[in-house]
């Protein structure tokens, strides 16, 4: 009985100090975010705090002051932040992190990172795609998932953001086309990159991971539509792809990420003679026609015919023999 009354105790303490925990995140961040420099008072509280919460909003204070005040940093301030986010990204991604960085963590952390790839890419972090390529190469599963993270979020932030629709002096080029024509200037990045996104996906059949082939492949549709297609359209990937195709675990939930895939490759602005061209030497009829059987073969032999995985596997398969058909017709 008494050791249920420290139980009870416990809580109710513990649930009072998360209550003054919450009710302080809810009446600082104002001022604090308001400040240029208020930035400045999260580094030492993120890298101090045992709370997730605290650390949450550490990174939001990040978020906003990079997005509002980035502009009046100076050299040394920014090189100061961009060593914070690089030493935290690392952190993330280490098993021997005690306890490990929460998933919400980690999202609003890459958002940070993307925040600043988008206002100091290339002029001020030339390094940082080589750099997290490297974390992806050395640091096991956690790099791995750092750099489809990483990835995700500044198309989020920065190449899918829509700021090509924005006001800019003569002299002013929109974040999203700097950092795409820098990456392409860069010889050597993109084809590293779709190679490790290539090994990601791999990794995962290899590993029987539904989860990770997705992350790797969520991530290469993303940078399909803007990267050369030849870097996507090679032996190797394709080889990839069609492994997906025919893997016999989550069959539906690769196929279905395989056929997200070849869509946004069959969506890819391009000259339209070029992109039949790819259709035929690519064989994305005959994929269509496998596809559509294997997903009919898979719902005729499931416990639950209306399973809504297996349905979306079928609509995806359905919109890429969609895409396909629509792009051979315009060319007849």
């Amino acid at each position: 009985m008494l050791g249920h009354s420290f139980f009870v105790v416990a809580v109710v303490v513990g649930s009072y100090r998360r209550l003054l925990l919450t009710t302080q995140l809810l009446i600082q961040p104002q001022s604090t975010q308001a400040s240029p420099d208020g930035w400045k008072q999260c580094v030492p509280r993120y890298q101090s705090t045992t709370y997730p919460e605290v650390r949450f909003w550490c990174l939001q204070t990040l978020a906003d002051a990079i997005k509002l005040h980035h502009a009046s940093l100076s050299e040394q301030d920014a090189a100061a932040l961009r060593s914070h986010v690089a030493s935290w990204v690392h952190e993330s991604t280490s098993p021997a992190t005690t306890p490990p960085v929460p998933f919400f963590i980690q999202n609003k952390l890459v958002q940070v990172c993307a925040r600043l790839v988008g206002r100091e890419y290339p002029h001020r972090w030339p390094s940082f795609f080589h750099d997290l390529l490297e974390l992806a190469s050395t640091a096991g599963d956690g790099g791995l998932n750092a750099l489809t993270r990483v990835l995700d979020a500044i198309d989020d932030e920065v190449i899918s953001s829509g700021d090509t629709h924005g006001t800019y002096g003569p002299n002013e080029v929109p974040p999203s086309v700097r950092v795409k024509d820098a990456m392409r200037a860069d010889a050597g990045l993109l084809p590293k990159i779709v190679e490790a996104l290539r090994v990601i996906v791999a990794t995962g059949i290899e590993r029987r991971s539904f989860q990770i082939v997705a992350a790797g492949a969520d991530t290469a549709r993303r940078y399909a539509e803007w990267v050369d297609v030849a870097l996507f359209t090679d032996g190797a990937f394709m080889r990839t792809v069609h492994s997906m195709m025919s893997c016999d675990f989550s069959q539906a939930g690769t196929r279905l990420k395989a056929s997200e895939f070849l869509t946004a490759v069959c969506h890819k602005g391009m000259d339209h003679g070029a992109k039949v061209a790819l259709i035929a030497r690519l064989d994305l009829v005959n994929t269509c026609r496998a596809l559509q059987a294997a997903c009919a073969s898979t719902i005729a032999s499931a416990d639950d015919p209306e399973d809504p995985e297996l349905e979306e596997g079928e609509m995806r398969a359905a919109a890429l023999v969609a895409a396909v058909g629509n792009e051979v017709r315009l060319f007849g």
